[in-house]
């Protein structure tokens, strides 16, 4: 058959939810509430990894004896590199999204977030590359 496109107007008042939190009668969903809960345990296990690399190259950069002094200013580069790619996507991606997707559920009103949200999203990759670019 005929397949019609249809594109829906949101309008700037209506603020978009990530998750259908609330059944029609109030309560929680339960199904979406296990779903967030599964992703902020797998981010929080993948956030815990990054701290814990993050600390063992620090504290390896900081007592290295065998490489030499270009070797090590190398790393040392290329690890502030890694840590600006780290927390730029942090800051303009996962801090925004989750914040939209977990605050609902204690019922806080997101209409700034939400507005915020995709500017943060757009600056991600400008800031992504300048970031490579400085650093390197």
């Amino acid at each position: 058959g005929n397949m019609s496109l249809e594109l829906a107007i949101v309008p700037a008042n209506h603020t978009i939810i990530m998750g259908d939190y609330f059944l029609e009668d109030g309560s929680l969903n339960l199904r979406t509430l296990a779903g967030v809960l599964i992703l902020c345990t797998l981010m929080s296990f993948c956030f815990g990894f990054m701290v814990h690399a993050f600390i063992g190259i620090f504290s390896y950069l900081r007592n290295a004896t065998i490489m030499s002094d270009k070797t090590i200013r190398l790393q040392r580069q290329l690890f502030v590199t890694l840590c600006l790619q780290t927390v730029i996507p942090l800051v303009c991606i996962y801090s925004p999204c989750c914040i939209g997707i977990i605050l609902p559920l204690l019922g806080v009103k997101l209409h700034l977030i939400s507005r915020i949200t995709p500017l943060f999203n757009s600056a991600f990759l400008p800031l992504d590359s300048l970031a490579v670019l400085i650093s390197m």
